[in-house]
């Protein structure tokens, strides 16, 4: 239920009606207009967002690259999978938010699906890793 204390009346919108069937406007928030909240050490959202993504992409990379090794040195088909899965996880996510998103014109809808695809092939490959058959 609405507390009619709230609401504020638009005095445009009640012209030529009487007031019992004015239409009744929210207040303004008390945070309307207000500064947003800043990030940490002065930088903004998007390039603190920006720099965790590639930061975590570029960890990603080194992991998979790791296993990778793992798999030419010992010929493990589950060393593999796991580096397939971990860099569905972490650089297939930047590479399409970052670049192949904007690059062709793709809508945040369409993005995100390719990030939650991205990450479905990921966790494939990390539970066929790990279930050794």
């Amino acid at each position: 239920m609405v507390d009619p204390s709230a609401l504020a009346v638009d005095p445009a919108l009640s012209v030529g009606l009487s007031t019992s069937t004015a239409v009744p406007v929210p207040a303004p928030s008390p945070l309307a207009g207000a500064p947003a909240a800043s990030a940490p050490l002065g930088v903004d959202a998007a390039t603190l967002l920006f720099v965790t993504a590639a930061v975590t992409a570029l960890l990603g990379g080194f992991v998979a690259w790791l296993a990778y090794r793992g798999y030419r040195r010992n010929g493990s088909r589950a060393m593999r999978l796991l580096a397939v899965g971990v860099v569905c996880f972490t650089v297939v996510p930047f590479l399409a938010t970052y670049g192949a998103g904007p690059a062709l014109g793709a809508s945040d809808a369409a993005t995100l699906l390719g990030v939650l695809l991205s990450n479905v092939v990921g966790l494939l490959a990390v539970l066929y890793s790990l279930d050794g058959t």
